[in-house]
């Protein structure tokens, strides 16, 4: 129960990752603390759509063949990333190797991807280890 919600805590946080990464980037030489907080605003939503969409599946195939570990988070992340990147294209992109331009940008959402799984990771640990913790203190309870 307590993994569960740590877990939904960090689905709302993790996006705040890449929304004030993204907001810095759109405000370039010109960024102000103001004008990233009101761009990360913006840019929360789509950030929160995107993780949920490349997240949560990653997240129970992961869990169904119990293979939630920070590296493989991290590497179904990065894969989202690209994902999340080039599917507003389709396979357009590929068709017009627009891909071989960006791959500075593909890079920077891989990246971002990444490090959001990664966070999310932590966040599951953390919920995991509090669950352990209560089971201790609930087992060592009924025994003495």
């Amino acid at each position: 129960m307590e993994r569960n919600r740590t877990y939904r805590i960090g689905l709302l946080v993790a996006p705040l990752l890449p929304a004030f990464v993204l907001s810095y980037g759109a405000t370039g030489t010109y960024a102000t603390f103001g004008s990233v907080i009101g761009y990360a605003f913006l840019f929360y939503i789509p950030c929160l759509l995107g993780t949920l969409l490349a997240a949560l599946p990653l997240y129970y195939l992961l869990k169904r063949i119990n293979l939630i570990r920070w590296w493989s988070a991290s590497l179904c992340g990065f894969v989202g990333g690209a994902v999340i990147f080039v599917a507003p294209a389709g396979t357009r992109a590929f068709k017009l190797n627009t891909i071989r331009s960006d791959w500075e940008e593909l890079l920077l959402f891989s990246f971002l991807g990444g490090a959001t799984a990664f966070l999310l990771w932590v966040f599951w640990s953390r919920g995991a280890a509090q669950q352990n913790a209560t089971t201790d203190r609930a087992e060592r309870r009924r025994s003495g």
